[in-house]
C-alpha cells in the first residue's frame, strides 16, 4: 500500500470490491468480517480483519474463526490487507497457519464521461442462462464450482451488469461482471476462451462496462488481479488501471 494512497479511497475500494462479491452468509466478529461461501471461491470464504477488535485476545479470535468456518465444513483462511491490525500474522503463525498464498494487487482508475466506444454486448441484471453457460464452459469450473458462483451472484443485491464479446463462431468467447458500489464500479469474473486470445476481446468486454459504469454515475473503477497473472495485469495497464491502491494475501489453516 503506497503511503501516497488516501486512505478514504483504499477503505472505498475495500467496501465495493467485498460488496460486488458477496457471500451469501457473513457474521461480524470483533471487528472482522467472516464470510461463507459453501468454499466456493476464497474471496467468498475467508475472515476479512478490515478493523481492530476491542474485546479479545488476537489467538483466542483465530481460534473462534476456526471452529466457525470447520462447523460449516469450510477450511479457516484468512485474508490479510495491509491494514489488518498488527498482531493478526504472528496469531496465525501461532495457530498452524501456512505462508502468504496469491498475493493479489487492487488496481484503480477514474472514471469520466470520455470513458465509451466500446463493442460488446451488455445486459443489466441477472445474467442470461448463455451467460452463465458460458461462464462454466470458459472456466473449466466443476458442477460444484459452477453452481456455487452462480449462488453468489444470485445473492448480489447492487446495480450490474454482464458484457459479453462472441466469437467467430457466434458463441460467447470473452466475459466480464461489473457492480457498483457507492459509485465505485468492480470488475469481475474477466474470462476469454485461450484458443482465441490475443484478439483483445476481454479489453472490449471490459471496456464496455466501464462505460455503463460511468453512465450510472461511477467517478472511478476497480479490480483485483493476482500479482503473479502477467496477462491479466498488462490488459488492466491498457485499460486504464494504472493505480495501485494496496495488495492482500491469503493464509490458509495448514493441514
Amino acid at each position: 500500500m503506497s503511503p501516497e494512497m488516501p486512505h478514504g479511497l483504499i477503505m472505498r475500494a475495500e467496501e465495493a470490491t467485498l460488496n460486488a462479491w458477496p457471500a451469501p452468509s457473513q457474521i461480524l466478529l470483533d471487528g472482522w468480517v467472516l464470510r461463507f461461501a459453501d468454499g466456493h471461491t476464497k474471496r467468498a470464504n475467508s475472515v476479512n480483519p478490515i478493523r481492530a477488535g476491542a474485546r479479545r485476545d488476537l489467538r483466542e479470535k483465530v481460534r473462534a474463526c476456526d471452529a466457525l468456518f470447520l462447523a460449516n465444513g469450510i477450511e479457516p483462511c484468512f485474508r490479510l490487507p495491509p491494514f489488518a491490525e498488527a498482531g493478526v500474522e504472528a496469531a496465525l503463525d501461532a495457530e498452524g497457519y501456512g505462508g502468504a498464498e496469491d498475493v493479489t494487487r487492487v488496481v484503480w482508475r477514474p472514471l469520466d464521461a470520455t470513458v465509451g466506444g466500446w463493442d460488446a454486448e451488455i445486459v443489466e441484471g441477472p445474467p442470461t442462462d448463455e451467460w452463465l453457460d458460458a461462464k462454466d464452459r470458459l472456466q473449466g469450473d466443476s458442477a460444484a464450482d459452477a453452481a456455487g458462483r452462480r449462488w453468489i451472484l444470485k445473492g448480489a443485491v447492487l446495480p450490474g451488469a454482464f458484457a459479453a464479446v462472441r466469437g467467430d463462431d457466434g458463441r460467447l468467447a470473452s466475459l466480464a461482471y461489473g457492480a457498483v458500489s457507492d459509485g465505485m464500479l468492480v470488475l469481475n469474473m474477466v474470462v476469454t476462451d485461450a484458443a482465441q486470445r490475443g484478439r483483445r476481446l476481454a479489453e472490449r468486454a471490459c471496456g464496455a462496462l466501464l462505460a455503463w459504469g460511468a453512465d450510472q454515475g461511477a467517478d472511478g473503477a476497480c479490480l483485483q488481479v493476482v500479482a503473479a497473472n502477467d496477462a491479466g495485469n498488462a490488459l488492466y495497464s491498457r485499460l486504464g488501471f494504472a493505480t495501485e491502491l494496496y495488495r492482500y494475501h491469503y493464509r490458509r489453516k495448514a493441514a
